[in-house]
């Protein structure tokens, strides 16, 4: 199969990165656009992590498709294989975003407690 199971996988990683960034295209711009200072560095990190969502998982099922062929597993094995380790990829970009978004974000939540009420007497 060779090149064909080469580019199935990455045509299904390929997928899996674009719904991701479908998926969290809105909340993430909110969010980014509430944290960055301008414009610019917001459009600048929504490039960035969504083309991090992308390649994240188009490598890692790119990278074990070529292992799986010099192993020579089945077709079957080798797709469901691809599968997951880009699923896997996407997971772990994901994770390591989301708590990377978090250190920065958490301290400016945590600001923004309601001011303190005065009693007029």
């Amino acid at each position: 199969m060779g090149i064909y199971a080469f580019g199935i996988s990455f045509f299904i990683a390929l997928i899996m990165g674009l719904i991701a960034v479908f998926v969290f295209r809105g909340p993430l711009g909110r969010m980014l656009g509430e944290a960055c200072e301008t414009e610019a560095r917001s459009h600048f990190w929504r490039t960035y992590l969504s083309a991090l969502f992308v390649l994240v998982p188009v490598v890692a099922a790119s990278g074990y498709t070529i292992f799986a062929q010099f192993v020579n597993l089945e077709d079957a094995i080798l797709l469901e294989g691809a599968f997951l380790v880009a699923a896997a990829g996407l997971l772990f970009a994901l994770i390591t975003v989301g708590r990377n978004i978090t250190q920065f974000v958490g301290p400016m939540v945590a600001d923004t407690s309601p001011p303190e009420t005065v009693e007029i007497a």
